[in-house]
């Protein structure tokens, strides 16, 4: 549900002009969401059942959220998926080649948030 619920909301974002105030919402609903991963995610691991009885759905939500923010979606809070990837998901292939993509993505930026992005990369 969470890739069905994040592509509907990031769909409905694609539909708004650039300065419609509504993509504020938006941004509020992904933000949602990916806290919503993290909850679950915890609640699973205090309980002491595996995550695995969660499904991927969530984890794949993670991974198109990062990587649309690299592709050009101003997501606010993409960083924080990032962060929830990188501490349950760090030995899987598939993160680190997220990961790459985000080295490059840093590499190439240019904006004021690019310091703001190697600090959280080195962290």
């Amino acid at each position: 549900m969470f890739v069905y619920f994040y592509r509907a909301e990031k769909k409905y974002y694609q539909s708004l002009s650039a300065n419609d105030f509504r993509r504020y919402n938006s941004q509020g609903v992904i933000e949602s969401l990916i806290i919503s991963t993290h909850i679950r995610f915890v609640l699973g691991i205090e309980s002491g059942k595996s995550s695995a009885r969660l499904g991927c759905d969530w984890i794949d939500f993670l991974y198109e959220a990062v990587n649309d923010a690299i592709c050009g979606y101003n997501w606010n809070t993409y960083n924080w998926a990032l962060s929830i990837l990188s501490f349950y998901c760090h030995q899987e292939e598939r993160f680190n080649k997220l990961l790459t993509k985000y080295e490059e993505y840093l590499s190439q930026a240019s904006d004021e948030n690019r310091q703001t992005g190697i600090d959280f990369y080195n962290e």
